[in-house]
């Protein structure tokens, strides 16, 4: 949802994962603004939208091999400003002051071996990668941005921090 309750993101796929799609939402009439993304086959897997409600960002799995799709627009425009493949997305998290977009997916088709990528916002450039303890399909900044935890089902919670993300050292069950 937009902080500001002017819009609300979705981000579905239909029941047999043909058709993948991102649409805003006008707050409070419910009025569809505009279906932002609309592709076969895609399964939209989680969405966010930064502090200020400039930024848009999905995350899918694709159909086909290890495959999967993240996207940033510009809100509340729509338009979009990047796409990135890194592989099956998982989760997608923008620190508070909208300049760092972190997701959690899949390193490799064949391996359980998840990654956390970080990029810097609006330019797109890709700052780094780094190797998840686990599977890490939750993400979460803190107000500050300084720090950022991963964790995912059976597997510890990982807290990175530091403007590179350097791993803080501290990981619980």
């Amino acid at each position: 949802m937009d902080p500001l309750g002017r819009f609300v993101a979705s981000g579905s796929a239909d029941q047999q994962y043909r058709t993948g799609s991102v649409k805003l939402w006008a707050l409070p009439s419910g009025r569809l603004l505009r279906t932002l993304w609309e592709s076969t086959p895609e399964l939209v897997k989680d969405l966010a939208i930064d502090a200020r409600g400039r930024f848009l960002v999905a995350g899918s799995w694709d159909q086909g091999p290890h495959r999967g799709t993240l996207k940033v627009w510009e809100l509340p425009s729509g338009q979009l400003l990047h796409t990135f493949t890194p592989g099956p997305v998982d989760c997608v998290a923008i620190d508070g002051s909208g300049r760092f977009l972190a997701a959690g997916y899949q390193a490799s088709e064949r391996s359980q071996i998840w990654e956390l990528g970080l990029w810097e916002l609006p330019s797109g450039k890709h700052l780094q990668t780094l190797v998840v303890s686990g599977n890490a399909c939750e993400l979460a900044f803190d107000a500050s941005g300084r720090y950022l935890a991963t964790g995912g089902p059976g597997t510890s919670v990982q807290l990175w921090a530091g403007a590179d993300l350097r791993a803080s050292g501290r990981e619980g069950r």
